[in-house]
């Protein structure tokens, strides 16, 4: 079917979630029969019978992997280069042209397709060995390809010229920048988007079945629905943007890229809002790419950016688009005389003006700010505790494959972990927890507690032009309510386009 639909070859997964790998692996296969005494050999009459079906030209590729990241019975990084040669020889009726480098086994979900709290291009060297055998044993006819967290082009020329691979995948940063090879073709690399690794719109076998997209371009994904940014606008005018975060980057970089004449203000002295604050937290430091990205992108545009200005009403005339941000949310529990409350926030930005002593996160979201900054605050010494009314302990992080894993490094890093739990009071002696079932009450002592709840909208300036007839204002971003980094640009893009 596939070469009948026109494909150039087919690719059998003896990878993560396959069955072949079951046949292939110790962990799996402890079968006393002819499939348990020569475990390759579900695998090679598979490819035997696909070869025969596809004939001699096309490609006959094999996923394999090389680390089951189980080491007592599984496929090891030492095991593998010698298995792949042997699959990639044999069988002689269906021989292989090529093979990929991949990780992982039922015991390691979220191995394949990490994210950044494993360091880009995981696999390099056990492909360089990999490769090594396999061309070793075939006489350079069979060529070895290698993923893992592969996205930026850089590393991608460099593991080709330096003999770790033949060819490198990197599907995630092709999800986030749909040009990226035209980009690279035409001399302008640096104009990639990046990929930010966050997983978090791109996550696949999840059961609430997405569409896969990216969190720096909602138009992955949606091309037949959404109007591409780079359509000249019909008319153009002049706009004001006011808030130089995510949202009010993505409005000024597309509508200037439609022609109009932009410019933006921002209250603080650098761009890329709250972002750039998350950006601090262990594993998210390439968020901060993306916001580099949008504010270069706007410079190259002919976007006026203008920061350390806090924009009043009087100043603006025409078409305004508001993108200021959140503020703090409120608190719904009692704070004491003589407590120490912190935003999270401001513990990313600044975690030495925390008072020394134990910390109590408080996360009723269970998103990754109270995770990454329980794991910053671990790093840095500080006995950390972390409260949550959820059952378990960074609840939202199952949407990204991080759930299981961030909970590993938090019990690794020696975090106490209280779920189930509402915060009731905080005092000069620490912070009162009560148990969400029982309401069996907890005393935490504790030196400050840092508040990672909600936030709310900061939008008084948004209201505040709804009656200015002068004014021809929209908002987006976290100023109408809390947005993600993905609904925020999607926003922004959205205002910009229908600028007209």
């Amino acid at each position: 079917m596939a070469v009948q639909s026109g494909c150039d070859g087919v690719e059998i997964n003896a990878g993560q979630y396959s069955l072949v790998r079951q046949f292939l692996s110790g962990l799996t296969n402890q079968r006393s029969d002819q499939w348990g005494g020569d475990r390759r050999l579900f695998l090679t009459q598979v490819l035997t019978a696909v070869r025969s079906a596809i004939g001699p030209e096309k490609l006959l590729a094999v996923r394999l992997s090389c680390d089951e990241l189980a080491p007592w019975a599984g496929i090891t990084p030492e095991q593998a280069p010698e298995l792949a040669a042997e699959i990639a020889h044999e069988p002689q009726e269906g021989p292989i042209d090529l093979l990929t480098v991949v990780r992982g086994s039922i015991y390691s979900v979220s191995a394949t397709r990490p994210g950044g709290h494993t360091p880009p291009g995981f696999n390099l060297e056990l492909s360089r060995a990999v490769r090594e055998q396999v061309r070793l044993a075939t006489s350079n006819r069979v060529a070895v390809a290698v993923q893992g967290s592969i996205v930026d082009v850089a590393q991608a020329e460099w593991a080709l010229t330096d003999g770790i691979a033949d060819a490198v995948e990197m599907t995630r940063a092709q999800i986030s920048d749909a040009q990226l090879v035209s980009k690279l073709r035409s001399g302008t690399a640096a104009r990639i988007r990046p990929c930010t690794l966050s997983n978090q719109k791109s996550q696949v076998r999840d059961n609430r079945n997405p569409i896969v997209t990216a969190l720096g371009d909602p138009l992955s994904g949606y091309e037949t629905k959404d109007a591409p940014p780079e359509t000249a606008a019909a008319h153009r005018v002049e706009l004001t943007v006011v808030g130089g975060g995510p949202g009010g980057l993505e409005a000024a970089r597309v509508a200037a890229i439609r022609g109009h004449q932009v410019r933006l203000f921002e209250a603080s002295d650098s761009f890329g809002g709250m972002v750039r604050v998350a950006a601090k937290g262990p594993g998210w430091d390439r968020l901060a790419l993306l916001v580099d990205w949008l504010e270069a992108e706007c410079r190259i545009e002919g976007v006026e950016l203008i920061n350390n200005h806090r924009v009043t009403p009087g100043e603006l005339n025409g078409h305004v688009i508001v993108a200021v941000g959140g503020r703090e949310g409120l608190r719904a529990y009692e704070q004491q005389p003589g407590s120490v409350v912190r935003t999270a926030a401001e513990a990313l930005d600044d975690p030495e003006s925390l008072p020394q002593g134990a910390v109590l996160i408080w996360d009723p979201i269970g998103g990754p700010i109270g995770v990454a900054l329980a794991e910053l605050l671990a790093e840095r010494g500080v006995e950390v505790h972390i409260a949550t009314q959820d059952n378990i302990v960074g609840n939202e992080l199952a949407r990204s494959g991080d759930l299981a894993p961030a909970n590993a490094r938090l019990l690794q890093a020696g975090v106490h972990l209280h779920p189930r739990m509402l915060l009731r009071s905080v005092s000069a002696e620490g912070a009162t927890l009560e148990d969400r079932f029982s309401a069996q009450r907890q005393e935490l002592p504790v030196a400050v507690v840092i508040d990672a709840g909600h936030r709310l909208p900061n939008d008084a300036l948004g209201l505040e032009l709804a009656d200015v007839a002068r004014v021809q204002a929209s908002s987006v971003g976290d100023c109408v309510a809390p947005r993600t980094i993905y609904e925020a640009i999607l926003e922004g893009r959205r205002a910009a386009i229908a600028l007209g």
